[in-house]
């Protein structure tokens, strides 16, 4: 609660092991402030964070009573006509209006999602259920920079369900539904935008947006590019496991430098056919031109008893290109029957080279392994839509082939090591036939599904 008393409903609550901060559960406390774990609170630590709020750490303990405060750096920005998001569980999601609150002046859709309940600040993942499949505007983002392009301000509301139910396969956990706000006004237009900043190195961004509207249809391209160099890092591992019957213990620590060119354009068309029908299509093309590190490493190992040091130097290069084709259309028959089609195309081909130099006190050895990898994968997704007894049934398939293959060689013949040049491919079929029946009785939402998944080994 505020310092006045007054509840902060859907904090963000995360317990926390006191001693190496481990995540252990995470909950979103009610509209009245409270919260509660089904674990013991010994040798714990809770975590609550909020918009608008500075984050608190405390020890756990069997009953708490937590004041947050106000946070200025986050009330900063924030004018007479924003106001803090609103909240709530609808038809078992939970729903987070962004449209006119603070969150829509975060910058990108990126930022918007670390701030939300659920979600947990590192990296995009919804508390207890890891990484979520995400929809926008009701069709599935296969690239994550996609979040990067959405500004936040062109955001109408996030949803959140962590239990999607038989609609999607046994191994998706949680799903996030993104709304956009339909862009007004006719023509052409567009943005260009360049970013210059420095932390570790200096990092050089540009975007160019065009789109141009006309009626219901509307083309867009959008393209970006960015380029850093000499990106200091550093970085320190501990390794416990067992070889041939001996336990080994390995640690390493060093730093690195890393440098990168890559590039991006999407191009694409939505069409609004009417008011109940909609299709569309994508072609997005990214590539990294290049991408190389530099690290130099101390490692020291036991194996059985026996203690050894040694130094490893890493020059690396790579580069990789991919193609993406996705479609989509949408009918909506009438009030009771509608269908969603997606499909996906995507075709993606890496290459790398790695220089391993290994310095012991007796000897030094070299390794240069060269990499080629070629990936497919064909994707699609019908799902039907209908209202029975005041619910809403959904049914459909979604089904998806993949290739992979990769070629691994050692260039250098004076390597007389364990790993040997070799020659991979893998292919898999999947299908996934469903039925998700869901209905809402006053304030409980109750859902029951049936699927069928196929997957070709």
């Amino acid at each position: 609660m505020e310092n006045d008393s007054i509840p902060v409903p859907y904090a963000t609550v995360s317990l926390l092991q006191a001693s190496d901060s481990a995540y252990v559960a995470g909950v979103i406390g009610g509209e009245d402030g409270s919260f509660s774990f089904d674990t013991n609170s010994s040798g714990k630590i809770v975590k609550v964070s909020c918009i608008g709020y500075k984050t608190v750490f405390l020890p756990a303990a069997a009953h708490m009573t937590i004041h947050l405060l106000p946070s200025e750096q986050a009330l900063q920005g924030v004018t007479v006509t924003a106001s803090r998001p609103s909240f709530k569980m609808e038809q078992g999601q939970f729903v987070t209006h962004i449209q006119g609150t603070v969150f829509s002046q975060l910058g990108l859709a990126t930022d918007v999602l670390q701030q939300l309940p659920l979600i947990d600040t590192d990296g995009i993942k919804v508390l207890g259920r890891g990484v979520p499949l995400v929809y926008i505007n009701n069709k599935r983002m296969r690239n994550w920079n996609e979040l990067t392009r959405i500004p936040s301000n062109m955001i109408k509301d996030v949803k959140i369900d962590m239990n999607p139910g038989a609609k999607y396969g046994s191994s998706v956990r949680a799903v996030l539904y993104i709304t956009t706000i339909k862009p007004v006004g006719e023509g052409l237009g567009g943005s260009l935008i360049l970013s210059e900043n420095v932390s570790s190195c200096w990092n050089t961004t540009g975007w160019l947006d065009l789109n141009y509207r006309r009626r219901g249809l509307d083309f867009f391209v959008n393209t970006s590019a960015n380029t850093f160099s000499n990106s200091h890092y550093k970085r320190q591992d501990v390794y416990d496991f067992q070889y041939k019957g001996q336990d080994i213990h390995a640690d390493y620590s060093g730093d690195g430098y890393n440098s990168a060119k890559t590039g991006f354009v999407s191009v694409g068309v939505n069409d609004q056919l009417t008011d109940r029908q909609s299709l569309g299509a994508t072609y997005t093309f990214s590539r990294v031109f290049s991408n190389s590190a530099d690290q130099n490493y101390r490692n020291h190992v036991w194996q059985n008893g026996a203690f050894s040091e040694f130094d490893t130097r890493s020059t690396q290069s790579s580069q990789n290109g991919n193609h993406n084709v996705s479609a989509y259309y949408e009918n909506k028959f009438s009030d009771k029957f509608s269908l969603n089609v997606d499909a996906t195309y995507a075709h993606n081909r890496a290459n790398g080279r790695q220089i391993v130099v290994e310095n012991r006190m007796d000897n030094r050895s070299m390794l240069v392994p060269a990499t080629k990898s070629e990936s497919d994968m064909v994707a699609q997704r019908t799902v039907f839509t209908s209202t029975v007894a005041n619910g809403k049934l959904d049914y459909g398939l979604a089904t998806s082939w993949t290739r992979f293959q990769q070629q691994y060689c050692i260039e250098n013949e004076d390597y007389s090591g364990l790993l040997k040049t070799n020659d991979n491919e893998s292919k898999q079929s999947a299908a996934h036939v469903f039925a998700n029946y869901s209905r809402s009785f006053g304030r409980w939402f109750t859902q029951l599904g049936l699927k069928y998944e196929y997957i070709d080994p």
